[in-house]
């Protein structure tokens, strides 16, 4: 059994976007504009050790979530998000703020309300509250993993007499697959 050399470790560029789904529009419940969520979408991964829109993983997701808290008490009729909340929210200066600001709209988190100034919170925010923030792997426990992998589909080839399809190769990526072990 042999694992594919195949793989990436520019997660960087991919992180910004998340995989679009065809399903079709659903209305958010915050901005009454369609927007295309999964029905049953696995919560987002952040690593622990990347930073997006500027913020470390854990910050961002622990910000949505208080943003979110917050504006769930808030009567309808009083502004959402504001440069101000979201130096409450996220625990940044006015400055960061601002720039947080800009990132969370060029990234689709937010978009511009009715009145000036005020934002309202998409789909993909309340994601970001939800998101799970996972360490990743040493390259020692990635190629561990691999391994027993390996194991599996060599017993499975040998021992499913039912199964007509081999396993021949398994592909794997990530950023392990260099020689820097990023946890040292």
């Amino acid at each position: 059994m042999e694992s594919s050399g195949v793989g990436s470790s520019s997660i960087a560029s991919a992180k910004p976007e998340f995989p679009s789904n065809a399903a079709p529009p659903k209305r958010d419940r915050f901005s009454g504009a369609g927007v295309a969520v999964a029905e049953k979408r696995n919560p987002l991964r952040l690593l622990a050790s990347e930073r997006y829109f500027g913020l470390e993983a854990l910050a961002l997701r622990t910000g949505t979530q208080r943003a979110l808290k917050r504006m769930s008490t808030q009567a309808a009729e009083q502004p959402l998000i504001t440069v101000r909340s979201l130096a409450q929210d996220f625990c940044v200066d006015a400055a960061a703020s601002e720039k947080l600001l800009h990132a969370f709209l060029a990234g689709g988190l937010i978009f511009a309300n009715d009145r000036r100034g005020c934002y309202r919170p998409t789909e993909r925010f309340r994601e970001f509250a939800l998101a799970r923030v996972v360490v990743p792997l040493s390259r020692m426990r990635a190629k561990e993993l691999i391994a027993a992998a390996c194991r599996v589909a060599t017993r499975i080839n040998a021992d499913w007499d039912r199964n007509p399809f081999l396993i021949e190769t398994i592909v794997v990526s990530g950023s392990y697959m260099s020689r820097r072990d990023p946890q040292v």
